[in-house]
């Protein structure tokens, strides 16, 4: 992540934001879902929600998301 701050690019944000969610660490993606749900990312760009949201998901990840589908529908009446 060090060697991001390096990169001048308009891109860099999504970037960022993608390689954060894709880490491979439970506690790391429910703080991003977390986030997205109290408002954390209401800043961010459409792009860089859709960077967290390919990283959080990333499809061989899946033992770190288990269960998140279930919150999803108690948290997304409250969104909309």
């Amino acid at each position: 992540m060090e060697k991001l701050s390096l990169i001048k690019s308009d891109l860099l944000p999504v970037t960022k934001a993608y390689c954060e969610a894709a880490m491979p660490c439970k506690e790391t993606k429910k703080e991003i879902w977390d986030g997205l749900f109290a408002k954390k990312y209401d800043d961010s760009t459409l792009l860089e929600h859709q960077a967290l949201c390919s990283g959080l998901l990333f499809s061989s990840h899946q033992e770190f998301t288990k269960g998140f589908e279930e919150d999803f529908f108690l948290k997304i009446e409250e969104c909309v």
